[in-house]
């Protein structure tokens, strides 16, 4: 009796470390695959937009809206749209948003706030 359990023993732990040892080898290889990734705009294509608070902005229909469109083989559909609009400012404020040399940026002054959005639909020149 004490052999059968000791045996019973060992087959249960000798499952336990197949067990994590399997488990192992599937999270190792799952962690090893090659990653494809695609680039979808490279940032190159320079574009500028500048949106200028005349003053004061507290309602929808004050909203400031600049748009802008550039069409380049580097950009996914060959084409990127780019829409900047003011939604509040306590005076006259001055956003902008620029792409170029890898990046995208935007500058928002402390006295207001805006929506900057980028959007890859083809060459229609359109941001909506």
């Amino acid at each position: 009796r004490t052999s059968l359990f000791f045996v019973r023993k060992n087959q249960t732990k000798m499952k336990f470390i197949a067990s994590v040892l399997l488990f192992a080898l599937l999270s190792a290889t799952v962690m090893a695959q090659t990653e494809i990734k695609f680039e979808i705009d490279d940032f190159n294509a320079e574009q500028f937009l500048l949106a200028q608070a005349p003053g004061a902005i507290t309602m929808e229909s004050q909203f400031v809206t600049q748009t802008s469109s550039v069409n380049d083989n580097a950009i996914l559909g060959g084409a990127r749209d780019m829409s900047l609009t003011i939604t509040e400012s306590s005076g006259q404020a001055v956003l902008t948003s620029t792409v170029g040399n890898g990046d995208w940026s935007t500058a928002v002054p402390v006295r207001a706030s805006g929506i900057a959005f980028i959007q890859y639909d083809g060459p229609d020149n359109s941001a909506n």
